[in-house]
């Protein structure tokens, strides 16, 4: 595997990712170890293929780990966290990734297996896992540091049969923006060194610790906006559609994200 050479937060950082095993988990860790990190966790609960792409992707100078966890278990994410700082070190980067999701009208969801299964790792597990290294990274002074989220469009629209995975994202999002206000105020310098949360909808990304409004936010360019018109389109009609924006963006005009396609 090719390394890069060039400065980016990336390089030399420390990265912890959930749900490495699979789909968007593999593309973080590939990509990570691409772009220089030091060291990278990978966090799943599928053993076979964790520790087939720490393998895959161990490289002279990256150490990438494998760890076998169960998020929906808060027990196994403290030892984990503790776990991958005695091993690789505080990270500089958390990539909250792992989710499930279960369809279906919310009268036939099972209580433990659809219902608290999918609270526990879409909105419990990230705040859980950050809770573990946010300490660490506040303190870190001497590089950028990164918390991305994989929340969804679904955390923004509300979807019939998908009642359950609705709120979890919504959760999800709501104590991510309620963090970022934090983190906003703590009295962090306003340096290359800022510790920046982001939420990632379904492509499109929202970096929490600007300042600025997207100036996309609410045009034709703004691609979290055209999400939310067409699911809504298709479930109320272009009149109901007009009026909710109207009232949607008149709500967020003090918003402070800045948004892009990714």
């Amino acid at each position: 595997m090719t390394r890069a050479t060039t400065g980016t937060v990336l390089q030399r950082a420390t990265v912890v990712i959930t749900g490495a095993a699979h789909g968007m988990g593999t593309l973080f860790a590939r990509r990570a170890v691409a772009e220089g990190a030091s060291a990278v966790a990978l966090w799943d609960v599928d053993q076979p293929f964790v520790e087939a792409l720490a393998k895959e992707l161990r490289v002279a100078d990256c150490r990438v780990r494998a760890f076998v966890v169960d998020l929906s278990c808060p027990e196994q994410i403290a030892a984990t966290a503790r776990r991958t700082r005695e091993e690789l070190g505080a990270p500089n980067i958390v990539i909250n990734n792992a989710g499930i999701g279960h369809g279906g009208p919310f009268a036939l969801h099972d209580p433990a297996q659809d219902i608290e299964a999918t609270m526990r790792i879409n909105a419990l597990a990230p705040m859980l896992v950050t809770r573990e290294f946010l300490p660490d990274m506040m303190a870190d002074r001497s590089r950028e540091q990164r918390i991305l989220n994989m929340a969804s469009a679904a955390g923004t629209v509300a979807n019939p049969n998908m009642s359950v995975y609705a709120a979890s994202k919504w959760a999800l999002i709501g104590w991510g923006e309620s963090r970022r206000l934090e983190l906003s105020r703590s009295g962090r310098p306003r340096r290359g060194d800022d510790l920046l949360s982001e939420l990632r909808l379904d492509g499109h990304v929202r970096r929490c610790a600007r300042t600025t409004p997207d100036p996309h936010h609410g045009s034709e360019d703004c691609g979290r906006c055209r999400v939310a018109r067409d699911a809504r389109r298709t479930a109320h009609g272009p009149e109901t559609l007009d009026r909710e924006a109207r009232r949607g963006h008149s709500r967020s005009a003090s918003d402070a994200s800045v948004g892009s396609h990714g």
